[in-house]
């Protein structure tokens, strides 16, 4: 674990206060904040989720923010469940993972603790609670 990772891991506080740490990720925040039951999801020690927070410069990317419903759809793809953290897939290995939107993602995770999808999309790992992750990637996935 890098100085960064280790700055922002605790099991001390909610994956929705670890999002909030980092300042690239304020849109994300805005975005996911609309929908309460994300909200709760993230507060939830219980819950096992991996975050993938969509940067500040990936919605840039995009020219504007979509419409709520697709918006939501999207934002809830980026909510990876059935799994404490993207890091229970074996180095190498490659595995789909159930998502809070209709359709699963396929991620592989890399010896550097990188996971990526088939959607070629690179994510960064940036903190972890006692069932959760976080990771940032500078895509936001289709619906």
């Amino acid at each position: 674990m890098t100085q960064e990772e280790s700055r922002y891991s605790t099991a001390a506080v909610s994956l929705n206060d670890l999002v909030a740490r980092d300042k690239t990720l304020t849109i994300f925040i805005d975005a996911y904040r609309q929908f309460p039951e994300l909200v709760n999801l993230l507060e939830d020690a219980r819950e096992h989720v991996t975050v993938v927070a969509v940067t500040n410069e990936a919605f840039k990317a995009l020219g504007r923010i979509p419409p709520i419903d697709e918006l939501k759809r999207r934002i809830k793809r980026h909510f990876l469940v059935d799994a404490a953290s993207a890091t229970d897939v074996l180095h190498g290995t490659q595995c789909t993972v159930n998502t809070l939107s209709t359709q699963p993602v396929s991620i592989a995770l890399h010896a550097d603790g990188r996971i990526h999808t088939l959607e070629g999309m690179a994510t960064t790992f940036i903190a972890a609670t006692s069932s959760a992750a976080l990771y940032k990637v500078d895509l936001l996935l289709d619906a």
